[in-house]
């Protein structure tokens, strides 16, 4: 798979597109723009394509760049399937989770499809990119892609060197104010924009709604709002989560009594307005625009020359954002963490061996990150930080948990990276030999995975996640119903059709809670991020799960229900 997603576009052509939307109002008037996916037809009957919707923002919004008038979904197909999408036997409408770009979910999708045709389906995957993706600058990834430079787009994006006359610089939070106005609402009624791609009667009978963690949340509030015309549950036939849940059974007043010990001030439950006024997008180190930018970089250097040794780490920069976040890497322990030591800028390793120590399972202190994508190479040693080797994660697997650790780099020897069905049966050992992990929890193809981070038409993460949409989020879970959340009218919604929920195994996320009221499938060997990535071919042998166990339950609850 490792050239799979050889995307290609000329710099000119990248750079007329990106001055277009960007200064010219009315540059872009089509309503519905679909582009093929350069390179994404190989030999797997899968074909892709981007959509660009206009969806207009109201006045209300403010001032924002011409571009975040659009929207848009990666459209995954069968070659052999109907032009038409409303002639598919199905459609899965997906939702990314927090700071997750489309592309997060295009191997599930491709996997999804290639499940359903060999059950005699022609359906179609489609992953929403949300519209804060606007603001991303995408001409490193494009330009890296079109010369077949894995350094380029970190020199772009980090070492700000310009790309025929564009130098990168990154939204501010002032020119961000518009995101302010982009929460719950803004986001439900996109969705609803992206399901009225297709005629009522289809999206009643063959369309699946679901979601990625947050994406599971905002699903389910998709499903029981009250569009005026309609109850949102009218525009699915069914529902599938993807380690999450759509109601996110929340005990609020014990939540926020937890808060209030642990915050000086006194807390109510219509707190989203508070947050998103402090800043419109979340910045907080090592999810700040910079920093995600950077990781995409790593990811297009991996997917372009996987084997070579990268230059990225001696080049990133002294500043604080990069300091904290090649701190929280790399540290094995607390004082590693304050010290920054060992230091991530000193390794000798390959390109695949970098974007392993920031998104490996085995290696990311960050539990919502974290991919099945295979070991390093070389001596490792156990790390204790954020939480003590082989412990639970924490926060709703958020923080930590597992057996994590980091490859002994301060002797300067290459470190190499093992893919997910490369590992030894009998595992990888730390070098006091205690086993953390084996080809049983591996299931995320690296070469794939990269490629999916570092797509320039929808990269796999949004850059400039609204903080409003989070914490209304969060706050609807609460049981808020005021301003905006009114809408939340159908809290019956979720049972009006079949669910069925995927988990990852090896996550915390929705550890130990129940189901919306279907089946809940558990996914060995999975990680948060693997239900969206992992591989086609499994090392076990058997089909991959996610995409087995989802067709199969649509293909007997919702598609029989057409007959």
């Amino acid at each position: 798979m490792r050239g799979r997603t050889r995307r290609t576009l000329t710099i000119s052509a990248v750079v007329g597109c990106v001055v277009a939307l960007l200064s010219a109002p009315n540059a872009v008037a089509d309503d519905v723009i679909e582009t093929p996916v350069t390179g994404s037809t190989t030999g797997d009957g899968v074909t892709e394509s981007y959509v660009s919707l206009l969806a207009p923002l109201p006045p209300s919004a403010g001032a924002h760049p011409a571009a975040c008038d659009r929207i848009g979904y990666l459209r995954v197909r069968a070659e052999d399937g109907p032009a038409d999408a409303a002639d598919a036997d199905a459609v899965y409408v997906s939702m990314p989770g927090f700071i997750g770009g489309a592309g997060s979910l295009e191997p599930m999708a491709r996997n999804i499809v290639r499940a359903s045709a060999g059950r005699g389906q022609h359906v179609e995957v489609w992953a929403i990119d949300r519209r804060a993706n606007c603001l991303e600058d995408h001409l490193g990834l494009t330009a890296g892609a079109a010369r077949r430079d894995p350094s380029l787009a970190f020199d772009y994006y980090v070492g700000k060197r310009q790309i025929d006359g564009h130098t990168y610089s990154p939204v501010t939070q002032k020119d961000a104010e518009f995101l302010k106005n982009v929460g719950l609402a803004q986001t439900v009624h996109d969705y609803r924009t992206v399901l009225d791609q297709l005629p009522p009667q289809v999206q009643r009978t063959k369309v699946l709604c679901g979601g990625h963690s947050l994406g599971g949340l905002i699903t389910g509030a998709l499903v029981n709002w009250d569009f005026g015309d309609l109850p949102g549950y009218q525009l699915c036939a069914g529902y599938y989560t993807l380690d999450t849940r759509l109601a996110g059974h929340i005990d609020a007043a014990d939540l926020l009594a937890k808060l209030q010990q642990a915050l000086p001030i006194q807390l109510t439950v219509n707190f989203s307005n508070l947050i998103g006024a402090a800043m419109p997008y979340v910045s907080v180190t090592p999810l700040t625009p910079d920093t995600l930018a950077m990781v995409m970089s790593f990811a297009q250097a991996a997917e372009l020359a996987p084997d070579t040794p990268s230059t990225a780490p001696a080049r990133i920069p002294r500043e604080l954002n990069y300091d904290l976040s090649v701190n929280l890497f790399s540290a094995r322990d607390l004082l590693g963490f304050l010290t920054g030591q060992p230091d991530l800028r000193k390794a000798n390793a390959t390109n695949a061996a970098v974007l392993g120590a920031v998104t490996a399972d085995i290696s990311s202190p960050i539990g919502f990150l974290r991919a099945s994508i295979g070991a390093p190479t070389g001596t490792v040693v156990r790390k204790n930080f954020p939480t003590p080797y082989g412990s639970s994660d924490t926060a709703m697997g958020m923080v930590g948990g597992g057996k994590t650790v980091s490859p002994e780099f301060e002797n300067g020897k290459l470190i190499e990276w093992r893919n997910y069905d490369q590992l030894p049966a009998e595992g990888v050992r730390t070098v006091d030999g205690d086993v953390y992990t084996t080809p049983a929890s591996q299931v995320t193809d690296v070469h794939q995975f990269a490629a999916t981070l570092a797509n320039p038409h929808a990269d796999g993460l949004e850059w400039f996640f609204p903080t409003r949409l989070a914490a209304e989020s969060f706050e609807a879970q609460l049981g808020s119903r005021q301003g905006d959340l009114a809408n939340l009218r159908y809290p019956d919604g979720i049972r009006k059709h079949p669910v069925i929920n995927l988990d990852a195994a090896e996550s915390g996320t929705v550890r130990g809670r129940p189901g919306d009221g279907g089946p809940v499938v558990k996914l060995e060997g999975y990680n948060h991020v693997d239900v969206g990535t992992a591989a086609w071919k499994q090392n076990n042998g058997k089909p991959e799960p996610l995409s087995d166990q989802l067709t199969e339950f649509v293909g007997r609850h919702v598609l029989t229900a057409q007959q």
